[in-house]
């Protein structure tokens, strides 16, 4: 994503540049806000007699007052009423962008709360992807490392090994995963490559890889599975190549939940437990996860009202992504945790 311009009072006018500034840019908007910018608008052609003969579509510059956010790859959906337009757009009727890749929209807002600010901000940063192969000698995973978590790119499977001829099938098999992981490293533009297993294969298919042993980390995993993709996320081989993708950062934030739960040092979670906490000012740091924000609009719950308090009151607020990862942990936990200053009810 792109800062075209920044006037808090007037709108930020943002260009979409990536389908990751999508999901980003989806966490922002919500309604009541105001979103201008081109969109194409259905256009009826009727007869003398008002019968409709036909329906095109035109390009016409709308300022709308959105009403709801919807988001479904690869597109973000914004639908609210019209507030300017042509002439021959009723002011008042609906109207919905379809914004994608190369979309510039401006953003309007009566307030514009911090973690919103930081989130558009984080979009606009350069970030790094990150490719990770799992594997064993019968079994491999690759997978990106991005802005909104994990995306599995494909899966591989060697053929069962025999008994007489079982090393060289799994030197075909190592062959073949390099062969993928080499494809997959230039096709996707990975600025950094992780290989990891639970012995030594990963030493194996990195000696097939010389092109990439500037940017390739080994590291230890229990498994080929999904998890251990999940697992990686948490593994300190990972710090210098995860270090600038939200993926690591909303671990290490959920981490911290957990331990002070765990601890039972001053922390709460759920929806009741959170906004006591918020409302006493004790919250130091708020995990929200993007599920929950969704959930709240739909049942009308102003848990962004909630945030913005959070705010005022000098604590921290993180959105995670629910789609996996940390975020589905926050869900599990109500999709809303906090760090506390101190232990409400004068516990210590």
């Amino acid at each position: 994503m792109r800062i075209l311009a920044k006037d808090l009072k007037h709108g930020v006018k943002v260009r979409i540049e990536h389908l990751d500034d999508l999901w980003a840019f989806s966490q922002v908007i919500e309604a009541g806000d105001t979103l201008a910018g081109k969109t194409l608008r259905k256009i009826k052609v009727a007869d003398r007699e008002g019968n409709v003969t036909s329906v095109r579509r035109e390009p016409v510059f709308l300022t709308i007052e959105v009403l709801q956010v919807e988001f479904q790859e690869p597109n973000l959906r914004v639908s609210g009423k019209v507030l300017l337009g042509p002439e021959d757009v009723p002011r008042g009727s609906h109207h919905g962008f379809t914004l994608e890749e190369g979309s510039v929209v401006t953003l309007q807002k009566v307030e514009w709360p911090r973690f919103q600010l930081q989130r558009l901000e984080e979009a606009c940063e350069s970030a790094e992807k990150v490719l990770v192969c799992v594997l064993d000698r019968e079994e491999a995973i690759l997978a990106i490392f991005e802005r909104r978590g994990i995306r599995t790119l494909s899966k591989l499977r060697g053929n069962e090994p025999g008994k007489r001829d079982a090393s060289s099938r799994e030197g075909q098999f190592f062959q073949e995963v390099a062969a993928a992981v080499q494809e997959a490293s230039e096709r996707h533009a990975a600025a950094h490559v992780v290989l990891a297993s639970p012995s030594f294969w990963r030493e194996e298919v990195a000696k097939l890889l010389p092109a990439l042993k500037g940017r390739m980390t080994l590291a230890g995993c229990t498994s080929a599975t999904e998890s251990a993709l999940q697992e990686l996320s948490r593994r300190p081989e990972l710090r210098t190549a995860l270090r600038e993708q939200r993926l690591y950062q909303e671990t290490q934030l959920m981490e911290r939940l957990k331990e002070a739960i765990a601890k039972r040092e001053p922390a709460a979670y759920g929806r009741k437990e959170v906004e006591l906490a918020v409302r006493a000012g004790a919250v130091s740091m708020l995990l929200v996860s993007s599920a929950a924000m969704t959930r709240a609009r739909e049942e009308g719950w102003d848990l962004d009202g909630l945030m913005r308090y959070a705010e005022r009151c000098k604590g921290e607020v993180h959105i995670l992504d629910s789609a996996q990862g940390a975020g589905a942990e926050l869900d599990a936990l109500g999709g809303i945790g906090a760090l506390l200053r101190y232990h409400l009810g004068g516990d210590s």
